[in-house]
C-alpha cells in the first residue's frame, strides 16, 4: 500500500476543462484567431506557454497573461468531480499522507 498520494487540482480535483477552454477561445477571438472549443482541447494538461506556441501566437509572453486572466471570468465554469469529497474523506481515514500539487500560478 502507498504511504502518500498527490493529486493535481487541474483534471484530477477540479474539471476545470470548460473553463481553461471557453477562455483560451475567447482570447484567441481578441487576437482575431477564431477556433471552435474541440480544436482546443489539445491545450488541456499542457503548459499555456506552449499552448500559445503550437497555436502560432507571435507574442506569447503578452497573450499568456491575458490568458490567465480570462480563466477567471470562467471561475462559474470549475466544478469539484464527482465522488472526489467521498475520496478524500476515505483516504484521510488512513495512514495514508495527502499532497496536492498544480502548476498554476497563484493568481489562476
Amino acid at each position: 500500500m502507498p504511504n502518500c498520494i498527490i493529486f493535481d487540482v487541474d483534471g484530477t480535483i477540479l474539471d476545470t476543462e470548460k473553463a481553461i477552454l471557453k477562455s483560451l477561445q475567447q482570447v484567441l477571438r481578441e487576437e482575431g484567431k477564431e477556433y471552435p472549443l474541440h480544436d482546443l482541447r489539445f491545450a488541456l494538461g499542457i503548459p499555456g506557454k506552449e499552448t500559445l506556441r503550437k497555436l502560432n501566437i507571435s507574442d506569447v509572453e503578452r497573450v499568456h497573461p491575458k490568458w490567465s486572466q480570462a480563466v477567471l471570468d470562467f471561475s462559474h465554469e470549475v466544478k469539484l468531480f464527482d465522488d472526489f469529497e467521498d475520496l478524500l474523506k476515505k483516504v484521510s481515514e488512513s495512514p495514508v499522507k495527502i499532497g496536492i500539487v498544480t502548476s498554476k500560478t497563484r493568481q489562476e
